[in-house]
């Protein structure tokens, strides 16, 4: 049974579990920057650490969507209301944001629980729709 759970381990890691305000002392941000409330958080094939977080007011909160190396180094952030083009004036980005995966090929997949949070977006690493 052991050896059966450490193949599961390394192949699938496990979903992280952090308090809904991780210690931005784990992480290495950009100088002057913060993280938002954590939303949900996966690990990436690469195991790079992807959360979804509920960004602040101000400019010195990160975007939606926050990726980090294995060190914790910061390597990118996107998403939010602007992030994609609306559709007839609506945006598309959900307006009640809830999870997050990040599929074997790195795409990454928003989810939304609001009843008008028709889809789920799948965005390429790099935040592409």
């Amino acid at each position: 049974m052991a050896t059966i759970a450490a193949t599961m381990t390394e192949t699938r890691p496990a979903r992280p579990h952090f308090d809904r305000d991780p210690d931005a002392r784990l992480f290495r941000l950009p100088p002057g920057r913060k993280v938002g409330g954590l939303l949900d958080a996966h690990y990436g094939p690469d195991r790079h650490l992807w959360l979804l977080t509920q960004p602040g007011p101000g400019e010195e909160f990160l975007k939606s969507v926050v990726e980090f190396d294995e060190a914790g180094d910061y390597v990118a952030d996107w998403g939010g209301p602007d992030h994609i083009p609306a559709v007839n004036g609506v945006s598309q980005w959900p307006s009640g944001v809830e999870g997050l995966e990040v599929d074997a090929e790195n795409n990454v997949w928003v989810f939304g629980y609001q009843a008008e949070d028709h889809a789920v977006l799948r965005f390429d690493r790099d935040g592409k729709l």
